[in-house]
């Protein structure tokens, strides 16, 4: 459990749950409320362990919902006028068949080509539309990252007992290969591409840039264009 105060603890989860089911809010922790109702740092031992105790909670938390509900909570499907639970247009891009995809996306296509052998044309490919695996969004990810990411230098570094597998290297990679997913216009021709060469890793996708080039070298402001796919990876 995470090594707070017990009464913390229950104001926490239950403010959590309270936001779960309505529009969500804001929890603040490591601050105290003096009487007049200004507030004052307390600060917070052990805060790299404390999130990742936080996060593993919540995550157990929505494995652990039936599937309609867990769906519907983020955003994968919804009620029709007929009762009954339909994908939405996020959750067909994320968990459905190519195939039941494209008859909505027609220009929807996923394409890793890896080319680490000039000799050879590729050295691995995987595509939305090869038919020997689903072709969503979800399954493409999982297997991109990996390829991705067992190239990457791992330094001998522990935690306790546990080595740390998981560099700032692994994580900007792993954003930067969701952000490419969630900002596709799935409309537009020529689909997802990403490249893993010797020296460089290409990513590619149709779109414009909606907070303009400007804003986005300056960062800070997010409009991801596929709002509900994000939500999705946050949750996955």
């Amino acid at each position: 459990m995470i090594n707070i105060k017990k009464t913390i603890l229950i104001s926490l989860w239950e403010s959590y749950y309270s936001f779960a089911n309505s529009n969500g809010g804001v929890i603040i922790l490591g601050v105290g409320e003096r009487q007049d109702g200004t507030w004052y740092t307390t600060g917070l031992k052990n805060v790299d362990k404390l999130k990742r105790n936080f996060w593993n909670i919540i995550h157990d938390t929505f494995n652990n919902l039936p599937d309609e509900e867990y769906l519907e909570r983020i955003g994968a499907a919804g009620y029709g006028e007929d009762g009954k639970l339909h994908p939405t247009t996020a959750g067909l891009l994320m968990f459905g068949e190519e195939y039941h995809i494209v008859r909505e996306f027609p220009e929807y296509f996923l394409d890793y080509r890896e080319m680490l052998d000039p000799t050879i044309r590729w050295t691995d490919r995987r595509q939305s539309s090869s038919g020997d695996w689903s072709g969503n969004m979800f399954d493409f990810f999982f297997r991109v990252n990996s390829k991705i990411a067992k190239d990457i230098k791992k330094p001998f570094k522990f935690e306790g007992i546990t080595r740390v597998d998981d560099t700032p290297v692994h994580k900007a990679v792993r954003e930067a290969l969701v952000n490419c997913l969630v900002n596709t216009d799935y409309f537009l021709p020529c689909g997802v591409v990403i490249k893993k060469e010797e020296d460089k890793l290409v990513m590619d996708n149709p779109g414009s840039i909606r907070t303009g080039k400007k804003q986005m070298l300056r960062g800070g402001i997010s409009d991801p264009r596929n709002k509900t796919l994000m939500k999705m990876f946050k949750n996955k």
